[in-house]
């Protein structure tokens, strides 16, 4: 899954209908620099580089991270990671951190408010050196055999 976004607005009425209220479209990126490239063309050439139809609006954005119910994994600092894990696994986090083929954690919490569960939480690292090497790999998975059991992605951390 890339990071970035790219995305124009169309005039309606010109033949680009897509069928959304904004008539948008959207291309994704692995860097900010290639978005803001790719919006900067849009703006210069227009539709298809044909230099006829040009967007209202073109801009970039950060692709947000889902997870697999559909609700946004919040980006959080560093001091916001520690502030939400038990001070007691907290060295833990810095050892599993600090190895060169992490990228950073990723947390996943029991949200069934009938479990005994609930609110229990598992950080994963993910990174070149390990099972998820994306935030979006590990986003897009769930802990846990039973529903009172799961444990979804809530939050992540990137180094």
């Amino acid at each position: 899954m890339k990071k970035y976004e790219s995305y124009a607005h169309w005039p309606k009425g010109v033949g680009i209908e897509l069928g959304n209220d904004l008539n948008e479209s959207t291309d994704q990126h692995d860097t900010a620099p290639q978005a803001e490239a790719m919006a900067r063309r849009l703006r210069v050439e227009g539709f298809g580089g044909e230099g006829k139809i040009f967007p209202n609006a073109t801009g970039t954005r950060f692709t947000p991270v889902r997870n697999v119910i559909g609700g946004i994994v919040k980006l959080v600092t560093r001091p916001e990671m520690y502030a939400k894990a038990d001070k007691g696994i907290r060295p833990i986090l810095d050892q599993r951190l600090a190895r060169k083929d992490v990228a950073g954690l990723i947390c996943y919490e029991n949200l069934q408010m009938d479990s005994s569960m609930f609110g229990h939480r598992a950080f994963l690292i993910f990174g070149d050196g390990c099972e998820n090497k994306t935030v979006f790999d590990a986003a897009a998975k769930r802990l846990g055999d039973v529903p009172s059991r799961f444990q979804y992605p809530v939050f992540y951390y990137e180094k």
